[in-house]
């Protein structure tokens, strides 16, 4: 067990940069402040549904601790990487339908 508390939790640390980025995107196009909101309080739960991280304990020989770390690492980005695509595609999503709903304008 370990004695470290993260605190925000890294979900909610990278949520604040993804938002970030979000307000800069809406603030950049002509929608109301309402749709900005709108999309900001989807995409926050989408976000935390999407996150795939968690800890993980290995107990393994040292002489495989390198080799096994760099293979960690490559699925780590991996799913990142597929986690950014999934959440730009429902960005897209969010946005369709807040215009189907008139929240647009």
């Amino acid at each position: 067990m370990s004695n470290i508390i993260h605190f925000p939790s890294k979900v909610d640390s990278d949520w604040l940069c993804f938002e970030q980025g979000l307000i800069t995107i809406l603030s950049k196009i002509d929608v109301s402040e309402s749709f900005q909101i709108y999309i900001i309080s989807r995409m926050k739960q989408v976000f935390k549904d999407y996150d795939f991280s968690f800890e993980l304990t290995l107990n393994v020989p040292r002489e495989y601790l390198d080799d096994i770390t760099v293979e960690i690492v490559e699925v780590n980005k991996a799913l990142q990487k597929r986690t950014h695509l999934l959440l730009l595609s429902r960005l897209d999503l969010e946005v369709e339908l807040a215009k189907s709903q008139g929240i647009y304008t």
